[in-house]
């Protein structure tokens, strides 16, 4: 602990504390993320172990700082565990929200872009992400967009393992999922990826369901009923209920999909919609990899990305970056200029900041749904944790998923950390 000076506190959640924290061995700030562990505790979750090896592994390649928030060290002092992580100054949830920040079709590119380098670079470790959300895609002062919080992520491959339905926020939840498939690959990943670009260029969340249910109909109502011949194998899911009454296009890929999009995303370009439906797919296998999305029009047609560094930060990030500067006795760097076309976040409605973050678990009725019985109970309580994100902004709070909610702009994942269970559930 002596080779960190604590510095201000960047969030607080029931299980732990983010402080940012000067590095006398890297000479810079870093995020010093402290576990609890209370008297009664039997140890360290097993979710934050797993995380822990995650990125220690993905980290090893020097490559990967690119792409993923840096674990820098993994250290103990007086029965805390504190992970230390790169110092992000925003996340992408708070350049959505943010009134001041206005974004331009090269700018959602530009997110865009590196979110979906970011999912890359993980699928191709066979890792899986599966809490992808605004708020987990955080934010450096150049402007370089980065994934963060491996608490919910897992390695997939051959043989294809059998893991739980109970991840991702609802709003950012492939229909896989909520149907409960315990079979699947990164395709879900790619599936809340959509939800997000769409979301940047509506600055509100394509589908905001309460519940499993309301999220179906909500997608389902958009874009039609599920049925076998545009999603084969779709009635064999463990609860699957067949849905009648929504008209929409169903069949991804198709110009009447693409429209669909562009009616729900207004002022999204023809290219950009036509790149969202593919992913938005019901199908899994009829989603785009990451790679192939990168490939498509939407990115090589102008407007060029914008680059990092010239993206606007919100702008509590903005007096972050000058009060760290000034403490430093070092000129901040210069703020990015306006762009000329702009998306701007729409009146506030009065909604709650936990419905905001999507992060709303409730399981399916089984009068209308049901769960595997088998489903591990480890993984549903800890995806069915309400919601406790703030409502008034600067007081701090955790998300079901263990995601700091951040005063002052800051923004660092936050494993959740609970009496483990008896005994591991492999099936998560």
């Amino acid at each position: 602990m002596e080779r960190y000076e604590k510095r201000h506190q960047l969030g607080e959640g029931t299980f732990g504390v983010v402080h940012a924290a000067f590095s006398k061995q890297l000479a810079r700030l870093v995020a010093l993320k402290k576990i609890r562990l209370g008297a009664s505790s039997q140890g360290v979750n097993f979710t934050a172990l797993r995380e822990i090896k995650l990125l220690r592994e993905i980290c090893s390649d020097p490559n990967s700082a690119s792409y993923v928030v840096p674990l820098l060290d993994v250290f103990s002092h007086k029965s805390n565990i504190f992970l230390v992580f790169e110092c992000m100054v925003s996340d992408l949830e708070a350049v959505i929200k943010d009134t001041s920040v206005i974004l331009s079709d090269a700018d959602i590119k530009s997110y865009g872009a590196m979110m979906l380098a970011a999912l890359k670079y993980t699928h191709a470790q066979n890792v899986v992400h599966r809490d992808l959300k605004p708020n987990n895609l955080l934010i450096s002062s150049n402007g370089t967009l980065k994934l963060a919080d491996f608490g919910l992520a897992r390695t997939y491959g051959s043989p294809n393992p059998r893991l739980t339905c109970q991840v991702f926020a609802t709003w950012y939840r492939a229909p896989e999922l909520l149907f409960g498939a315990r079979h699947y690959g990164p395709a879900v990943d790619v599936f809340a990826a959509a939800c997000i670009l769409g979301e940047l260029y509506n600055r509100k969340p394509l589908f905001p369901g309460e519940s499993n249910i309301q999220q179906l109909d909500r997608v389902f109502g958009v874009l039609g009923d599920p049925h076998e011949a545009c999603w084969p194998g779709v009635a064999a899911l463990p609860d699957f209920v067949p849905y009648k009454g929504n008209a929409g296009p169903s069949a991804s890929g198709t110009p009447a999909f693409a429209r669909t999009v562009q009616r729900i995303v207004p002022r999204v370009p023809d290219n950009a919609a036509a790149l969202i439906a593919r992913m938005l797919a019901y199908a899994p296998s009829q989603r785009p990899t990451c790679a192939q999305a990168l490939e498509h029009a939407y990115f090589t047609s102008a407007p060029a990305p914008t680059p990092p560094a010239k993206l606007a930060l919100p702008a509590a990030a903005r007096k972050r970056i000058r009060d760290d500067a000034a403490a430093a006795g070092v000129a901040p760097p210069p703020a990015a200029a306006p762009p000329s076309t702009m998306a701007r976040p729409p009146p506030s409605t009065g909604v709650k900041r936990a419905r905001d973050s999507g992060d709303m678990i409730s399981p399916m009725p089984r009068a209308r749904l049901r769960f595997s019985e088998d489903a591990p109970e480890t993984a549903e309580k800890m995806a069915q944790a309400p919601a406790a994100m703030h409502a008034t902004p600067g007081v701090p709070a955790m998300t079901p998923f263990g995601h700091l909610a951040r005063p002052n702009g800051m923004s660092v994942a936050m494993a959740d950390v609970t009496p483990p269970p008896a005994q591991a559930d492999n099936n998560l």
